[in-house]
């Protein structure tokens, strides 16, 4: 493909000086490389390597620059042959220094002449002349045409008053717009129908494609083979006069332009591509490309009513090709939609507003045991199966918005079903559910809280060792001095009431930690805040240590309800106030200060936060509240920090050389809270 050159600066009159051509015939691939690169921003390149390749070019192009490699002895003689057929092409030979006295051969009608493996320098110097003296020619043919015309350029011409060819209607030419799934059919037909319908001889499009920013020939009818090659960047000048001027290019108005060097650039145009007329493809983003008519088969010139037909059929092809290029735009951007979604682990069913499915991704069709593609269009009542019920009754009814759990009875699956409003324009356009399997999630959850339960249980039995083996000491201590005593009522009334207390002891421990390993689910509801502490401080103040404790409360008037289980969370504050007014009881100015306020939440959801402290100091060598109370507070904590955890909160405690402070964050909406 021809790469055109940058942008070339319009003159004040809106004119643009055309990229000359240049022609290079060399079978090196290097050298073709090397001039590309040298003459980027001067010309437009086209690489010949047969002389059949070369004599079409110069029917097209003349008057051109041509560039021969004379390093191949058969060159030479098709040097001569051009020579004899043409006189127009400026020709400049690269030959060794050893042809000199061959090319000087006046027969030849050469430029110039360098050496291949020359600098660029003088090259380059010896193609900018031979460009100004090919201009120069062209100027020179226009100024004698102008001279030899009949009228004035500028004065105007009658319009006749019908066109002189059978014009046919537009509405037969517009068959041939459709086929909007492949843009390059659509635009063979339209071309086509347009050289059938109007008798043409030559008929081409230049566009875009998503792959390609340069406009190149996308459809042609009998096109030049060198137009085929041709490819034309967004800020060619052609283009730039086009999106400039908006108006088509017409061999039969062009002696009207009195812009001579307009008149001169835009033939050449006309010439290039082998045609008549060029007519602008306008868009709402820009140009699109361009429509190129050549002559008709019959000869009969064009006037200026076929004209005005012509830019009617250019506003349709337009129009038409901008529908198309948004379709195939949407169709690309359908297909990566689509591969996106299918290759999505959670299923996804889509409802319009009048009930009927729009979508269903292959994970969605594999989890409802349906196939996805049965199910377009169709009713939502075409779910079937229990886990589609649920997701019927989750799109029909709109108290479902959000999320949930839904369990299959049969199978044991657990999904976690999400329902979505879709809008668009600020109307709804139906509904959207989710479907995720969270089967295996919540298998490795079980998994990791029963490590997590094994971890707990070696822990505490590491610090419970003490706490057992203190009532079994002390029942061995009576036990051996049964022998000896036995006669004693004293000794067997208090061997009894030890063994009584110590058993007791070791029942009740027993139950504790069966309460932190195996608790009962919760019963979620909304709760008041205050009355939660209320209940929690008159447990408290029931042991009689409780009242040596300076205690205080602060709390702020409206204080968002949270939601959980009322029993559970007056066990959790109770447990926490009891271990740090027992911890303190013994010390001078003991004091313990609970203060609930709002915050953002976890996950910026709303919620409560509690902070309970105390003047407990840490034990010497340790930061770990845990480790400065005893194993039955400890424990009491490991309960605490159980029953925060089952109502999705979150338990921090802090510890210093002055006070000690347990904060518990709870969350407000049921969405947070434990499901």
């Amino acid at each position: 493909m021809q790469h055109s050159p940058p942008l070339t600066t319009l003159s004040p009159r809106s004119s643009f000086r055309a990229v000359p051509d240049c022609l290079v015939y060399t079978g090196d691939p290097d050298l073709r490389v090397r001039l590309e690169d040298l003459l980027r921003s001067r010309a437009r390149v086209h690489g010949v390597t047969s002389p059949v390749a070369l004599e079409r070019s110069l029917e097209q192009m003349s008057p051109v620059v041509l560039l021969l490699d004379l390093r191949n002895d058969a060159t030479l003689e098709l040097l001569r042959e051009v020579r004899r057929k043409w006189v127009d092409p400026v020709v400049i030979a690269l030959a060794p220094d050893s042809l000199e006295p061959a090319l000087r051969d006046r027969s030849l009608d050469l430029f110039g002449f360098e050496s291949p493996d020359g600098g660029d320098a003088r090259l380059e110097s010896l193609l900018h002349r031979a460009f100004e003296h090919v201009h120069l020619r062209m100027e020179n043919e226009q100024w004698r045409a102008q001279t030899l015309r009949p009228t004035a350029p500028g004065s105007s011409y009658a319009r006749p008053a019908a066109s002189s060819s059978a014009w046919l209607p537009l509405r037969d030419i517009s068959r041939a717009f459709r086929h909007f799934e492949n843009i390059e059919t659509l635009l063979q037909n339209i071309v086509e129908t347009i050289a059938s319908q109007l008798v043409l001889g030559r008929v081409g499009v230049f566009a875009r494609s998503r792959d390609n920013a340069a406009y190149r020939l996308r459809a042609g009818w009998k096109c030049l083979e060198e137009t085929k090659t041709l490819e034309y960047a967004e800020t060619d000048p052609l283009v730039e006069w086009m999106k400039l001027h908006a108006q088509l290019i017409s061999r039969l108005t062009l002696d009207h332009e009195a812009d001579a060097s307009l008149r001169m650039d835009l033939g050449q145009a006309l010439h290039r591509f082998g045609a008549e007329v060029i007519l602008p493809l306008h868009g709402a983003n820009g140009i699109l490309g361009w429509l190129f008519l050549g002559k008709r088969i019959t000869g009969v010139p064009f006037d200026a009513l076929d004209l005005q037909e012509f830019t009617s059929i250019a506003e349709h092809v337009s129009s038409t090709l901008e529908k198309a290029f948004l379709y195939e735009e949407l169709a690309v951007q359908k297909t990566l939609l689509e591969t996106l979604f299918h290759a999505m682990p959670t299923g996804i069913v889509a409802v319009g507003v009048g009930g009927s499915i729009q979508y269903v991704n292959r994970a969605a069709g594999q989890m409802l045991a349906l196939p996805s593609e049965t199910l377009l269009n169709r009713p939502l009542s075409e779910l079937r199966g229990r886990l589609g019920s649920a997701v019927q009754r989750a799109l029909r009814e709109t108290d479902h918005l959000g999320k949930f759990e839904w369990a299959d009875p049969v199978t044991r699956h657990a999904y976690l079903i999400q329902i979505r409003k879709l809008f668009h324009m600020n109307e709804s356009a139906g509904t959207l559910a989710l479907i995720e399997d969270v089967t295996t999630s919540r298998v490795l959850e079980e998994k990791q809280k029963q490590l997590e339960r094994a971890i707990s249980a070696a822990d505490l039995v590491d610090k419970m060792s003490h706490e057992l083996r203190n009532p079994l000491v002390a029942i061995k201590t009576f036990t051996q001095l049964l022998p000896e005593r036995h006669a004693d009522p004293e000794f067997y009334r208090e061997f009894g009431e030890l063994v009584v207390k110590e058993v007791d002891r070791l029942n009740r421990l027993t139950d504790h930690i069966n309460s932190i390993f195996y608790r009962n689910e919760v019963a979620l509801n909304h709760l008041d805040v205050l009355s939660l502490v209320q209940r929690a401080w008159k447990l408290v103040l029931e042991d009689p240590a409780a009242q040596r404790v300076r205690m205080e409360t602060l709390t702020e008037d409206k204080l968002p309800t949270i939601f959980g289980d009322e029993d559970a969370l007056v066990e959790c504050l109770t447990h926490v106030l009891q271990s740090m007014v027992s911890s303190v009881a013994g010390q001078q100015d003991a004091f313990v200060s609970l203060t609930a306020r709002p915050h953002g939440g976890i996950g910026e959801s709303p919620g409560v936060t509690i902070r309970i402290r105390s003047n407990l100091r840490a034990s010497a060598g340790s930061s770990d509240p845990e480790e400065s109370l005893s194993l039955r507070r400890a424990l009491d904590l490991r309960t605490v920090r159980q029953t925060i955890l089952n109502h999705n909160g979150r338990l921090n405690l802090e510890s210093s050389e002055d006070e000690s402070a347990i904060t518990i964050l709870l969350p407000s909406t049921p969405q947070e809270a434990l499901s």
